[in-house]
């Protein structure tokens, strides 16, 4: 009896270790699939991802879109460090686009009235920050990485950084639409090892799942 009951408890663990299996492999083949089709189907027609166009607006005399940390995996993959790619924000033509290291541009920004951009999900808000005026004309300082009236490209790089709308002349109340597109080459092939690796997971579940019912049916019954 005792022994049954042990059979059974390391059947039941293997069908569960399968069922686990066959979930992760689901998920992995199904986010991969969604990346593939992304990357085939979606890109413009000079091969970015694009983002919509929304509206922006500040009384102050800057938009900031807040710090973005990007840090790459140490994972050898065929992009290596090239995650992003090419990243272009645009703006109204009026309007100056910078990026900078966000500790420059917090330093920039610290004694201006501005306000932050926060985003979430569907929603925009604003966090209001007082101030003064800038600091004269934005394209005159040392700080941006790229910059650009209207528009701006950057290749995307290891850091901390942020970007800011202000007017070229540095004047009160900043008003545009902003959108941002980037050719994120690692789309590809992180979907493709994605999926890859989903279909060999639900294979070596389905394995598994079967291999436990032929040892249950190949089980002789006690007597």
């Amino acid at each position: 009896m005792t022994e049954a009951r042990a059979v059974g408890g390391v059947r039941t663990l293997v069908v569960v270790g399968a069922l686990v299996l066959l979930v992760c492999g689901s998920v992995l083949a199904a986010a991969g699939a969604v990346g593939v089709w992304v990357d085939g189907t979606r890109r413009d027609a000079d091969g970015f991802l694009t983002t919509g166009s929304r509206s922006f607006h500040s009384n102050g005399y800057a938009l900031s879109f807040g710090a973005v940390d990007m840090r790459w995996t140490e994972v050898a993959v065929p992009v290596g460090q090239d995650w992003l790619g090419v990243v272009e924000l645009r703006g109204d033509q009026d309007v100056f686009v910078g990026i900078g290291a966000a500790d420059d541009v917090a330093e920039y920004l610290a004694e201006v009235e501005y306000d932050e951009v926060r985003v979430r999900e569907a929603a925009i808000g604003y966090r209001h920050h007082p101030g003064g005026p800038a600091p004269g004309a934005p394209a005159a300082r040392p700080i941006w990485v790229a910059y650009g009236t209207g528009s701006l490209a950057w290749q995307a790089e290891e850091g901390e950084w942020a970007a800011v709308l202000l007017n070229p002349d540095g004047s009160r109340v900043v008003d545009s639409k902003v959108s941002a597109r980037a050719t994120v080459p690692a789309l590809g092939p992180v979907s493709a090892a994605l999926l890859l690796g989903g279909v060999l997971v639900l294979a070596a579940g389905g394995v598994v799942l079967v291999s436990a019912g032929v040892r249950v049916q190949k089980r002789p019954k006690s007597q």
